[in-house]
């Protein structure tokens, strides 16, 4: 019967994965699972169901494909297999497939725990990254997806990894512009295009969606466009015999960038026409994260082409679409506080059980202890056996009373940290939800500069929008930081120089001389420092270097004693104009500056000799330690 089994295993390898054939696969899995359950061969029965649901997946049969896999899933932890993470993936793929976002997330965590605990090659680890970070994103989660995308790119650089390097390239840019670091996606994917590493079709449509997308952030139209129709081209004919869920969704995303491409380029009926080509499906699950996408571009679209009240149907439609992203992301964070506590609780109870053993085998040495001694001294001595019982039993009472006592503290500390925990998520859930407000002050600051002629009104939006990042920056960190009340200055403000260098003049070459020592800072003092530092480095980008050869920008920021912070930032540019009197405050920056050095309680001062100096000395509320 074993050979039986092997040869109707064969028969459904060589048979065509395509309808009208793949019934016949199917039947022929399903009768070699059988004869190996007639030899109780478990595991060879388990592994060919999973290829059985693994084929209904593929042609969205989701309902039998996931009965399937939850049975396989209860098989082999009843005969601890260790290897799940596979099935975990196709439960996720399902998941993604029905538009359960929550189960999709659930399922990735435990993929990528069941690596933790079983020897994972690094091909295979690379690829859950991937698809972790993908859960995250499809939830609109773009710092978590990050995390695990620029683990996969890491693991990607090894030798030993099979994964084509180009795959975890794709996901980590596609996560950095996302999370506004466009300039750096481009760097990564750029040899890909330079013929020093070889590049399949698929993975070249995704490389040019991703390129599409940072140019796009970047402002430059020209080779957004190109990327962008790239893209489309390759993937119109590389997908056109696939109709699933997946399918719909990567042509949502490579058109959805295209039209983006177009709106910045302000030719509208292009992006609109493009636009129009995604068709949402309601008799399948769609992506909220689509949806919104559509609805926000569709509002631009109508927008620029002067169809306001439709602009702003849209517009609001996508604030829908965007609150119930938040209500996933919100669900998402409970399941992973939920599975921390639930693995926490199981360690805490296995040490209890441990101390209890102890406890019990120690308590039975001492009565064998009592009994023996009374045995051997009750005919000499039976007063003294009896006061020996007597201080015993006082003993046994006084560890039950101390027993009592280490609980009652036991639980109280239990409720403090509960309590703790909630008051932090609350926080960062602030953090979260301010972050999101000033992103969307930027978004409407950016739609509102393209119908501006007046170059002087463009600068000043443009100039609030960089404020307004700064200070959205910092609820950033905050969000995604350990600690919920202080900023690392040493990773806020390279930060924050990454993003002016990119957004102000991304042509420019500055070299920045950045000395910026490992302080923490309290949120009250680090928003000042972040404006104070958004005037003069974008005034010394725009207008200190005409005509200078090697231009240079220097920010220090130094601890010196008794908590006190020096600030200081320079360039070697032109200078302030001859006869300028930075006090009079007939500069709204300079008014900025000294405003926000009066909140610091700092002292400023400004040299004007051969470039523009600015110091600044004041006193830090705090130091904590950062971890």
């Amino acid at each position: 019967m074993q050979k039986e089994a092997k040869t109707w295993m064969q028969r459904a390898e060589v048979t065509n994965s395509r309808k009208p054939a793949l019934n016949a696969k199917i039947k022929a899995y399903s009768r070699a699972r059988q004869i190996y359950l007639e030899l109780h061969d478990t595991l060879s029965a388990t592994n060919t169901l999973k290829t059985i649901a693994d084929l209904h997946l593929g042609e969205n049969d989701l309902a039998i494909a996931k009965k399937e896999l939850l049975e396989v899933l209860n098989t082999y932890q009843s005969i601890r297999f260790p290897q799940l993470y596979y099935t975990y993936d196709l439960l996720r793929a399902v998941c993604k497939a029905q538009g359960d976002i929550a189960g999709e997330i659930f399922y990735a965590i435990r993929m990528i725990k069941t690596t933790d605990s079983v020897q994972t090659d690094i091909g295979d680890l690379t690829y859950f990254n991937i698809r972790m970070a993908e859960a995250y994103r499809d939830a609109g989660m773009n710092e978590r997806s990050l995390v695990y995308t620029k683990k996969a790119f890491d693991l990607s650089r090894s030798r030993s990894n099979s994964l084509p390097p180009i795959l975890a390239a794709s996901a980590y840019g596609l996560d950095l512009v996302g999370n506004d670091s466009p300039a750096r996606a481009v760097t990564i994917l750029s040899p890909f295009y330079k013929g020093e590493t070889k590049a399949d079709t698929i993975a070249k449509v995704h490389a040019d969606y991703i390129l599409c997308l940072a140019y796009t952030a970047l402002k430059k139209p020209d080779l957004a466009e190109q990327s962008g129709l790239s893209c489309v081209t390759l993937a119109e004919s590389f997908y056109s015999h696939h109709s699933d869920i997946f399918t719909h969704h990567a042509m949502v995303l490579f058109y959805a960038g295209l039209s983006e491409a177009y709106i910045l380029h302000r030719e509208f009926k292009k992006a609109e026409w493009y636009l129009n080509r995604i068709h949402f499906d309601r008799s399948v699950p769609n992506y909220l994260i689509d949806l919104r996408r559509w609805a926000f571009d569709r509002a631009r679209i109508d927008s620029g082409m002067e169809r306001f009240d439709s602009s702003l149907y849209y517009f609001q439609l996508y604030k829908v679409y965007s609150d119930s992203l938040y209500g996933i992301a919100k669900t998402v964070h409970f399941t992973e506080i939920n599975t921390k506590y639930e693995t926490e609780k199981k360690d805490k109870d296995l040490l209890l059980l441990q101390k209890e053993n102890r406890l019990q085998q120690e308590q039975a040495q001492r009565s064998r202890f009592a009994r023996n001694t009374m045995i051997g001294g009750i005919l000499l001595l039976l007063a003294f056996s009896i006061l020996i019982f007597n201080r015993y039993r006082i003993k046994q009472r006084l560890a039950a009373r101390l027993e009592g006592q280490k609980q009652e503290i036991l639980d109280k500390n239990t409720t403090l940290e509960k309590l703790l925990h909630e008051n932090e998520w609350l926080l960062r859930e602030v953090h979260h939800r301010v972050k999101n407000n000033l992103q969307m002050v930027t978004s409407l600051l950016q739609s509102q500069s393209v119908f501006l002629t007046d170059p002087k009104a463009v600068d000043a939006v443009a100039e609030s929008q960089s404020r307004v990042q700064a200070m959205a920056l910092i609820h950033q960190k905050l969000y995604s930081n350990v600690a919920v009340s202080t900023i690392d200055m040493q990773d806020y403000i390279t930060d924050l120089i990454d993003y002016l260098r990119d957004m102000v003049r991304p042509d420019q070459r500055i070299i920045f001389d950045i000395q910026i020592e490992k302080v923490s800072l309290d949120v009250n003092q680090a928003i000042p420092i972040g404006l104070i530092l958004n005037e003069v480095i974008t005034n010394s980008i725009k207008y200190a270097f005409y005509d200078i050869p090697d231009p240079r920008i220097r920010v220090w920021l130094r601890k010196m004693q008794d908590q006190k912070i020096e600030l200081f930032a320079a360039d070697n540019g032109q200078g302030l104009p001859p006869g300028l009197d930075v006090h009079a405050g007939n500069s709204f920056g300079f008014r900025l500056i000294q405003g926000l050095a009066e909140d610091l309680e700092a002292t400023l001062t400004i040299v004007n000799n051969g470039g523009v100096e600015y110091f600044f000395s004041f006193q830090a509320t705090a130091f904590p330690p950062l971890t």
